[in-house]
């Protein structure tokens, strides 16, 4: 397995996302902000006007209107427009925003807003997410199923996508060996969203032959880090001496949406976070200045698939 001596001094790093839970929207914040993440580009699923003016926002509020990083939806500016997408309508035929109550709250001056802002997501993968790439996936595999399909239409048998980090499937006993019981959740399987949401194209991801470094960071590995009350105070605490205005500014906006979170719940199970840890130094824990806080032990963190 790859150590994290091996890795580049900046990743260049694409993150397909979606809003529905806090997870992916703090994984953007805490990748905006690191010193070893080159962000090129976000995908949303299924990339409505409102998730679009949201991430959109984000970037905004971190690295200015000049951010430089591509945007793209599953829809295309027409489906937004018009709002005839059938993934973005209710039972009743009713349009939803994909957007949880939680990231208005973080973002109170969100709502309601909507952009048409954003590029195909196929388009945006097509050029940024190359042999040099991480992909980091938190959402249903809709978007890079689409790349994928439409990489075999036109016959592109050269192209060769690079490495993976998938936040889905479960390392059940089953599959993996239980390096730290205390840690893993015992069991053989259990259902994860981003793989279930969209399952042929979690079965097309896991069988490409286009993609270099398959990485996956099972939910129940995910399930046994946490954020409390006492780990949310180690977020101002460092803020406070934080090296740049970004990371200052980010580990600030992490804090404000995690209190929210606990405020309801008590605790936050980190889950698209740590997968971030994943494409940070595979195998291994960072230095906490590096991305959290404090320290993370990560053993067994990652099912190498190849």
């Amino acid at each position: 397995m790859t150590t994290a001596k091996s890795l580049p001094d900046r990743i260049p790093l694409v993150i397909d996302m979606e809003t529905a839970d806090p997870d992916d929207l703090l994984t953007l914040i805490l990748a905006v902000a690191h010193p070893r993440v080159d962000l090129r580009a976000v995908t949303i699923t299924p990339g409505t006007p409102e998730q679009v003016a949201l991430v959109q926002h984000v970037l905004e509020y971190l690295l200015g209107s000049a951010h430089g990083v591509d945007v793209g939806a599953s829809f295309d500016e027409a489906q937004q427009r018009t709002r005839t997408a059938h993934s973005a309508m209710d039972d009743g035929g009713e349009r939803r925003t994909c957007v949880s109550g939680w990231h208005y709250k973080v973002f109170p001056e969100m709502k309601g807003r909507r952009s048409y802002e954003a590029k195909s997501a196929v388009h945006v993968l097509n050029r940024h997410w190359r042999a040099d790439t991480t992909l980091l996936t938190g959402a249903p595999l809709k978007n890079v199923l689409a790349l994928l399909n439409s990489l075999e239409d036109s016959h592109s048998k050269d192209i060769v996508l690079g490495r993976w980090v998938g936040q889905g499937g479960f390392a059940g006993s089953n599959v993996a060996p239980i390096v730290a019981e205390n840690l893993v959740d015992r069991g053989v399987f259990c259902p994860t969203f981003n793989f279930g949401g969209c399952v042929p194209g979690a079965l097309a991801a896991l069988s490409s032959q286009r993609i270099a470094r398959v990485d996956l960071v099972g939910k129940n590995v995910c399930h046994a880090f946490r954020c409390d009350a006492a780990r949310l105070q180690l977020f101002e605490l460092a803020a406070s001496s934080a090296e740049t205005e970004l990371r200052q500014r980010a580990l600030l906006l992490a804090h404000r949406g995690l209190s929210i979170q606990l405020g309801r719940h008590g605790e936050k199970k980190l889950h698209d976070p740590l997968a971030l840890v994943a494409v940070l130094a595979p195998g291994t824990s960072p230095p906490p200045q590096h991305l959290w806080p404090y320290s993370l032990q990560v053993p067994a963190l990652l099912l190498s698939i190849r």
